[in-house]
């Protein structure tokens, strides 16, 4: 997650939409006044081979005169801010979002959890069900859930998964990032090659974890005409 005062955006993190990659680009590019979440070790190693800034400001709301003092010091040296935070949680901590343009990735709900499933299998070796189906019909998630405020989806500029390399590019043009900004994107690939190649989604899908995940994510389905490929 991003809150840029220099260039007057919130990135907001979806799983498994190359969020970190995107996370990592951009972070070269920002001011030291904005905020950056932290990432694992092996992104942030990433980060730093590029020249691009680390975590900062993550970790105190000092500079919003609103947050009493005595409750900045019992947070401590813990973070305020992390990587997939919602909308709903940045409100909380009154941030004022519409100040900010609201930027997020989209992709294909029923690969977002393929995706993630493959992702979690590998990261928690022996902890997760070998069984798809079971672990959607228990951990299926939504991702633009984290969009919502007062149940409403709040959402400037979605860009696509699909055609990430084009929408990235015009969108850094715009908030008037440099052309570099773009081109860098082509040479980052984190948390990446994790599902077994050739293994299709929509294979391992059976009839009652596709219609979870197609309850689960009415709203981006519909918004984005995704439909499940077989």
């Amino acid at each position: 997650m991003i809150i840029s005062y220099k260039y007057n955006f919130i990135f907001i993190k979806t799983q498994k939409t190359a969020g970190t990659s995107l996370e990592i680009c951009l972070s070269k590019y920002l001011g030291p006044d904005d905020v950056i979440t932290p990432l694992s070790p092996p992104d942030e190693e990433i980060r730093r081979n590029i020249g691009a800034r680390g975590p900062q400001n993550n970790k105190n709301l000092s500079y919003l005169p609103i947050v009493k003092a005595v409750w900045r010091a019992s947070i401590g040296n813990r973070n305020i801010f992390n990587s997939h935070m919602t909308l709903e949680q940045l409100n909380k901590l009154k941030i004022n979002i519409s100040d900010f343009e609201i930027v997020t990735v989209s992709r294909n709900p029923w690969e977002v959890n393929a995706s993630l499933y493959f992702y979690e299998k590998n990261k928690r070796a022996g902890k997760v069900v070998d069984d798809f189906n079971e672990w959607v019909m228990s951990n299926g998630i939504e991702n633009f859930n984290k969009l919502k405020k007062n149940d409403k989806y709040i959402a400037d500029t979605v860009l696509l998964y699909g055609d990430l390399n084009n929408d990235y590019s015009s969108w850094v043009k715009k908030i008037g990032l440099p052309d570099e900004a773009s081109e860098l994107l082509n040479n980052i690939n984190a948390k990446s090659g994790v599902r077994p190649k050739g293994l299709d989604y929509f294979s391992i899908y059976n009839d009652a974890s596709k219609k979870l995940i197609e309850e689960k994510n009415k709203y981006e389905i519909k918004q984005y005409g995704y439909i499940f490929h077989d």
